[in-house]
């Protein structure tokens, strides 16, 4: 049986070097491979419950908003009043503007920081 990597790097205590042995590799849950499996499988699999309550939603969202019969399509329905066909794209517009307003608010910068520099430019790739 192969020894794990905490087993390789944990030290044994001595005499000469007592501030080394502070810093003793203990074991932890992170170094079984087993448990980055399944902590793998359980983030996909709440992924995709993620995904199909969104689409659920989506689909009642759909219902709701066409005034659509139950289980019918949005494509299905050519009798939509125009009034419908032409607010519904504007309204979702103005609550996606209204969320974008509201999480610049809440987070006025980026999560991610734009750096100056990049490391790969166009003018060095030749």
């Amino acid at each position: 049986m192969a020894p794990r990597v905490a087993q390789i790097a944990r030290t044994t205590r001595t005499k000469a070097a007592p501030a080394e042995a502070s810093l003793a590799a203990e074991p932890r849950l992170r170094d079984s491979d087993l448990f980055v499996i399944l902590l793998a499988v359980c983030t996909g699999m709440l992924a995709g419950l993620g995904v199909m309550l969104m689409d659920d939603l989506l689909v009642l969202l759909h219902g709701y908003i066409s005034d659509l019969p139950n289980g019918g399509h949005i494509s299905d329905s050519a009798d939509l009043p125009q009034f419908r066909v032409l607010t519904m794209p504007m309204a979702g517009g103005i609550l996606v503007g209204a969320a974008t307003a509201v999480l610049r608010r809440w987070r006025p910068r980026e999560v991610v920081m734009r750096s100056r520099r990049t490391r790969f430019s166009a003018a060095g790739c030749r």
